[in-house]
């Protein structure tokens, strides 16, 4: 017996790598407006499939990954008939293999299942062999293992032809220098590959902190040249700045640090060390004595105030 094992090569964004899973009875629910067809609940997502569609091992390709061009051929899943392995079969596939999100009868199916058999079944003709045992390992996967030296992709991310954001595939799990020159350590951790929330939403506990931000489609930049505080709060340094050994002094012990307050001591003297320099496109920082142990930052749109008349509102 042969023995091939599924891998995750670590080259594909997580998100969109395929897993194994289990479905009971209890993770099909009819859908509400087609007789033909019901509701399969995956993690978080709901994908249609089938009325016949029966409890057992799935494989599932979440929505905006692409799944090999070898695979649909062989489980005959292409829209086109003469692209299949079967040319009596229409599947539901555009050549391009992207997994979409659609709507079907007012409902969203979010990924496609197929059967884990019709992956061994693939697997079983690549290697010209049935009798063959699959390690799924971790069960998240988007390579298999063919042979020593061999190796096939299943699926990873689709990537829309000629989008000019693809280019920071050429340095993927590594920031180009020109950016981190921009970014002063340990400030801005990259995300260029986030697993979804819903296939671990156990990773929010009770009192977690959750920062909320909305992506703009068409947006490619960032600005992050910031000493940050806490939620809501920010110090800009000017770039020829950030490699002094007084501001390294100050990031080191108090970046990330909770509490960090506007009177801290090693602020007050980056600032007053710094003079105009301390400050950037969009901040201007000053030293004020306010004759007062107590205040509050007020904030509106951008602009700040120091208030001292607030009652228990101070911030000490």
């Amino acid at each position: 017996m042969k023995m091939i094992k599924l891998n995750y090569s670590g080259s594909c964004d997580i998100a969109y790598v395929a897993r194994l899973i289990t479905l009971t009875e209890q993770d099909f629910i009819a859908h509400p407006n087609a007789e033909k067809l019901k509701l399969a609940k995956v993690f978080g997502f709901k994908v249609i499939v089938g009325i016949d569609a029966k409890p057992g091992e799935y494989i599932y390709f979440p929505a905006g990954s692409q799944i090999s061009e070898s695979f649909l051929f062989h489980t005959s899943n292409y829209k086109n008939k003469n692209k299949n392995k079967d040319k009596t079969v229409s599947g539901t596939f555009e050549q391009s293999g992207r997994v979409k999100a659609i709507r079907l009868r007012g409902e969203v199916s979010e990924g496609w299942l197929c059967k884990s058999i019709d992956l061994e079944g693939w697997i079983s003709e690549m290697t010209g062999t049935k009798d063959l045992k699959i390690d799924y390992g971790t069960g998240i996967f988007d390579t298999v293992q063919i042979e020593e030296g061999r190796t096939a992709w299943i699926c990873k991310k689709y990537i829309v032809k000629g989008d000019p954001g693809t280019r920071h595939q050429r340095f993927r799990g590594k920031v180009p220098g020109r950016l981190v020159e921009r970014v002063p350590k340990d400030q801005f951790k990259f995300h260029y590959e986030t697993e979804l929330l819903k296939f671990s939403p156990w990773v929010i506990k009770p009192k977690t902190y959750i920062w909320i931000t909305k992506k703009v489609d068409g947006v490619r930049s960032f600005n992050v040249t910031t000493l940050s505080k806490n939620l809501g709060d920010s110090f800009t340094l000017s770039r020829n700045d950030r490699n002094s050994e007084l501001y390294q002094e100050f990031n080191q012990h108090y970046i990330w640090i909770p509490n960090f307050k506007r009177h801290d001591p090693d602020l007050v003297k980056v600032v007053e060390t710094l003079g105009d320099r301390a400050s950037g496109d969009c901040a201007k920082l000053v030293i004020k004595d306010i004759g007062e142990s107590k205040y509050h930052i007020d904030e509106y749109d951008g602009y700040e105030s120091v208030i001292t008349e607030l009652g228990d509102n101070y911030w000490i």
